[in-house]
């Protein structure tokens, strides 16, 4: 099982005995929680040896525990739901606290005072709602119930509420959301469904959505879901496999009494504002449907919970472009007729103005403009089953599934056939088993399946994709954009993961230990589909088919695999009932990914390296140690300051790795030079025009091979995190929170999900390779890259379970990187990546954000059935403006990306400065001379900023005592405030300065004014 050094093969047997000594459901990856307290008489003095009963009043399973010497007691391993606390002594009343709603990871302190008197007595006392946990040192936030079932979420996914988390951003484009300081589209973060992973398997991302798959709904139904938690800061040794924060999602379970629920929502363009650059209202349709369902199959042993929620949504996307006029078309040679009847003509008159930096504007009579809606479908069905047995009072068992089947159909282009098709299906799979040794040692065992698969195909017909390659000095007024073809890549990629997750937890006096281990094996496999590319040098060349380049893209399908194998041991040690020391230590060793259809490329020899062999030497240095605390300086549980630093480790995932495939699947490459100079023959001849061969020839000499090169001697991803914060309960159920949290990014991936260096081809049009002509491209990938974040967190939480429930939070952040995202940018010089070290794409100094949830008191002059169960929900959003990077040209496929000179005394923001149209200065840059690179820093630009309010109301009427029916309506940007996407930074593009879109012009945060209605049974 572990094929490593001595000393992990000695931990790995240590691991078999803990698995055959005990078995676990993992303790804090959790979907549990802990109570604890102290139980005194009104004269304050303690009183140990008192009776200690905890009560799940949703299942009536109870816990026993007994005062010690101090008088503390602390029950483990409690499943999130409602309890109460009863605890008996002889010469007391008995005292009973209610109400208490127990979370996952958290451990409130639930003390009793007895009052002198008969047991047969019981005083009762209400707990709060929301109070302090005075015994960890982590940070993060919980989205409860009551916030996940009625606030409005456009598109109802629960990914939404993470912006009611500190220092989460939800409202960025793709690559610029983030949560904590680490990008949250890409890496840096892990989601779990009930403590079990539930991440991408190739990459860790909130989103588990691949290419132009739209599915929303993958993990789980909103109205399945209990709760989910954030965990951030310095938080325990059990949790692992990220450098960033910890996203925890716990479902619902059954209880004794049968409870249900049944819902529509609609929504259509009817009931919408239109968008700020549409004429009209955006085509819209959307209907979301489905239902629980729960109850026991035997009261107090054996309870289920199943779920399915529906999805049928077409809603356009409102894009204008330049295309050639009827009169530009006209001009094509015979050849290219049917590339011309596919591209469409302008339905608005030019001409298109493009600027020229240092000259006058490029004014092209021959373009005009096209003004549509691109129509995107989305078909997605979600279903969740869960059933939980309650055997013994010792033993617990747990069995939940969730399936969700996708399928999305993509308009990215308006020439005939650019539809992409995408199917997805997501399996979810948990069984878990707790063991109750003695009231202070228990044992759980959890196994978990994730299984995704995702097709994002390219569609595009028999076309190729049409280029103008910047190598050939081709520069953004070249309208290539509305050609036919596919979208660029073709995906087909199954994946799957094992997880074996053990926790023994052990009560010890002061201290309450956790140890254990979490193994995970990890499988992807992927195919790129062949695609086509057709350069050309410009649009003359284009219009008489006078081609300057093919090349190919693809790979047959290849299989990557690794083992994570995770062991941790957390110590919370309750020093004082005022002091809490929370200490850990977590290692992990992650096995080398490993296929045998893939090979790597040694820079140092400039040779390939045989298939299946290793791909770089195992890192065997992840210890991650922890140290936090948590101290009530008054003892009143009103305050505690906490604060800490740990290590923390993310592995090398899967799809580092996937490039490999083309290292011994070459792709095709031939340019008009090679054939007009002779340097290389093929047979049958080749003309480099449309329509090309349905097979392609032999070239010789052999064609320049473009590979890529993973590091041979990485280290994994790590992170120190470091934070400090108090809190205070400023009245009761009401929480204000300020924390400073900072993180270091070290050794950040360049690959996966960031850019490569590209070491042979030069930015530059007509230089030599840099490194061989035996090459084409030589990318190296690796973990070279790094970032450091800073951030100051104020929150105020305010819950009640029924009243007014507010999660309002404000964070001023700086995050600096130089990891460059290839799907957004390249660096400027591969061969010096930290020149790119700059204020990063997810930079947000100013972020603000507020939930709130109010139910109506009843209104008295109405009538009864008017007068009571109104609800008025909120969330809303504001942050400051995003980076942008100002560039020459857009960025092709990780190749180095120049920025041009800043003009001395020029400023950035022009003087008749407007969003959208006008938000740079083109006259503050100039182009650098030929060969230089430019002066401008990454990302200098900064887009506009974010403000927007959801709101929703809501009525809901008793039929009778146990079933409502609401009728409720939400307004998604009530307002119709237009957040515009940052503008392009590529200076040379028509649209240089301008923001084209509004950000989520399809169905989420950020779309014009939207409205919803909803029908609602409840039982």
């Amino acid at each position: 099982m572990c094929r490593a050094t001595r000393t992990i093969m000695h931990i790995c047997a240590i691991l078999t005995l803990l698995l055959v000594v005990g078995t676990v459901q993992s303790w804090a990856q959790l979907e549990t929680g802990s109570i604890m307290g102290v139980v005194q008489d009104k004269t304050g003095a303690v009183v140990p040896g008192a009776n200690v009963t905890v009560t799940n009043t949703k299942t009536s399973r109870t816990w026993k525990a007994t005062t010690g010497a101090v008088g503390e007691y602390s029950v483990t391993g409690l499943p999130v739901g409602p309890y109460k606390v009863q605890v008996d002594h002889k010469g007391f009343k008995t005292g009973e606290v209610s109400n208490i709603f127990l979370h996952t990871s958290e451990t409130p302190r639930v003390n009793v005072t007895l009052a002198v008197g008969s047991e047969a007595e019981t005083v009762n006392v209400r707990a709060q709602a929301l109070s302090i946990d005075t015994t960890t040192s982590n940070s993060g936030g919980t989205v409860d119930q009551t916030s996940v079932e009625n606030l409005p979420l456009n598109g109802r996914d629960f990914t939404s509420l993470i912006t009611l988390v500190p220092g989460a951003v939800t409202t960025g484009g793709f690559g610029q959301n983030s949560l904590g300081g680490f990008e949250t589209d890409m890496a840096g973060v892990n989601v779990l469904l009930d403590g079990t992973d539930a991440t991408r398997i190739d990459t860790n991302a909130v989103s588990t959505q691949l290419g132009r798959q739209a599915s929303r709904i993958s993990r789980a139904s909103v109205d399945s879901i209990q709760e989910f938690k954030v965990i951030s800061g310095v938080y325990s040794a059990e949790y692992g496999r990220s450098s960033g924060d910890i996203v925890d999602v716990i479902t619902k379970s059954g209880g004794n009494t049968i409870h249900g629920t049944a819902f529509e929502y609609f929504r259509n363009n009817a009931m919408d504002a239109k968008n700020y650059f549409s004429p009209q209202t955006v085509p819209l349709h959307m209907n979301q449907f489905g239902g629980n369902l729960s109850g026991p199959i035997k009261k107090d042993k054996l309870f289920y919970f199943v779920n399915y929620e529906g999805v049928r949504q077409s809603v356009g996307l409102p894009t204008k472009i330049a295309v050639m006029t009827a009169a530009t078309k006209a001009l094509a040679v015979p050849s290219m007729a049917p590339v011309m009847a596919a591209i469409p003509l302008p339905n608005l008159p030019g001409p298109v103005v493009f600027p020229n930096p240092g000259g006058s504007p490029i004014v092209r009579n021959d373009l005009a403009w096209y003004q549509g809606n691109l129509i995107n479908t989305l078909r997605e069905d979600t279903g969740a089953v869960k059933l939980d047995y309650d055997a013994t009072q010792k033993d617990t068992f747990s069995l939940r599934y969730n399936i969700a089947d996708s399928f999305t159909s993509t308009q990215y282009g308006f020439a005939t056939g650019q539809v992409s098709p995408s199917t997805g299906r997501n399996h979810l799979l948990k069984l878990g088993w707790t063991h109750v040794f003695t009231p202070t040692l228990l044992n759980q065992f959890s196994a978990a399946l994730n299984r995704p698969q995702t097709d994002s195909l390219g569609g595009g017909g028999n076309f190729p994709i049409f280029q103008c390659s910047s190598f050939w000095g081709c520069d953004n007024t070249n309208n290539f954009e509305t050609a036919p073809g596919p979208a660029l890549f073709s995906n087909r990629r199954p994946q799957h993961s094992f997880e074996y997750v053990d926790t023994l937890s052990w009560i010890k006096g002061i201290h309450t230990i956790h140890m254990g281990a979490d193994i995970r094996h990890n499988v992807t496999h992927d195919a790129l589909d062949p695609q086509m590319f057709l350069s050309y040098a410009n649009e003359h060349d284009f219009l008489n088919n006078a081609g300057i380049q093919l090349d190919t893209l693809g790979h047959t399908m290849v299989g990557v695999s690794n083992t994570n194998y995770a062991y941790f041991i957390q110590d919370d040690i309750h020093v004082t009932p005022r002091l809490t020391i929370n200490a850990g230590l977590r290692y992990e060793y992650n096995s080398v990914l490993q296929g045998s259809q893939i090979g790597n490329f040694d820079i140092a020899t400039l040779s390939l390296m045989p298939k299946g062999a290793p791909l770089y030497n195992a890192d065997r240095n992840d210890f991650g140690p922890r140290l936090g605390f948590s101290w009530d300086p008054w003892g009143t549980g009103k305050t505690v300051i906490r604060g800490g630093a740990g290590i923390f480790y993310s592995p090398l995932l899967t799809g580092a790795a996937l490039s490999l495939a083309g290292n011994y699947q070459q792709s095709f490459s031939v340019n008009v030079l090679d054939l007009l100079f002779g340097t290389r023959t093929c047979t049958p001849a080749l003309n480099i025009a449309y329509p090309l061969p349905a097979t392609l020839p032999t070239c010789s000499p052999a064609l320049p091979a473009s590979v890529n090169a993973l590091d041979q001697n990485m280290r994994d991803t790590y992170s120190p995190h470091w934070s400090l914060g108090i809190q205070r309960q400023l009245a009761r159920d009401t929480i204000l929170e300020l924390t400073y949290v900072g993180n270091r990014g070290i050794k950040l991936p360049a690959g996966a999900a960031y850019a490569g260096l590209e070491l042979n081809y030069s930015p530059f049009a007509f230089y030599p390779n840099q490194l061989s002509n035996n090459y084409g491209n030589i990318r190296r990938l690796g973990n070279f890259l790094s970032s450091n974040y800073n951030g100051l967190q104020v929150s105020l939480r305010r819950h009640v379970g029924h009243g007014l429930n507010i999660d309002a939070n404000y964070t001023w952040s700086h995050e600096l990187d130089d990891a460059v995202n290839i799907l957004l940018g390249a660096f400027q010089d591969s061969h010096n990546p930290q020149m790119d070290y700059a204020s990063g794409d997810i930079d947000v100094r100013h972020n603000f954000t507020v939930g709130m949830v109010y139910d109506v008191p009843e209104v008295s002059f109405l009538p009864k059935k008017a007068a009571s169960g109104w609800q008025v929900s909120t969330i809303v959003q504001a942050r400051s403006g995003l980076p942008v990077n100002i560039s020459l040209s857009a960025p092709f496929l990780g190749i180095d990306q120049l920025r041009p000179n800043l003009v001395p005394g020029a400023s950035l923001t022009p003087t008749n400065y407007s969003a959208p149209y006008n938000q740079f200065n083109t006259a503050a840059f100039s182009t650098p001379a030929w060969g230089a690179y430019g002066n401008t820093p990454r990302n200098y630009g900064r887009g506009p900023g974010f403000v927007q309010m959801d709101m929703s109301l809501a009525k809901t009427t008793k039929l009778t005592e146990r079933v409502g029916l609401q009728f409720r309506g939400d307004l998604f940007n009530i307002f119709n405030h237009p957040n515009f996407s940052s503008p392009s930074g590529y200076l040379n593009d028509v649209n240089f300065g301008k923001s084209t879109s509004t950000i989520g012009n399809l169905v989420g945060t950020g779309t014009s004014r939207q409205a919803q209605l909803s029908v609602k049974l409840v039982f």
